[in-house]
């Protein structure tokens, strides 16, 4: 199951502006010694139109489908 655990706005360097969301993945790896177990998996970021967001390095993201390089907005 994905879940949205949180949301920050970035800037592009032409005054774009775009809300990044950030997503787990919750894997489900219940045995019959502890049913109700999930394991959180590796976080997914997508602009809150759904364009796939890669994370370049600290406050720097590229939207994939574009190239488009932003920048978190402190």
């Amino acid at each position: 199951m994905r879940r949205e655990i949180g949301r920050f706005a970035a800037n592009a360097d032409d005054g774009q502006q775009f809300t990044i969301v950030e997503y787990q993945e919750e894997v489900d790896v219940s045995t019959l010694e502890d049913p109700p177990a999930t394991d959180p998996e590796a976080i997914e970021l997508f602009t809150a139109e759904g364009e796939r967001v890669m994370f370049k390095y600290e406050g720097t993201y590229e939207i994939v489908s574009s190239g488009l390089i932003v920048h978190r907005i402190p």
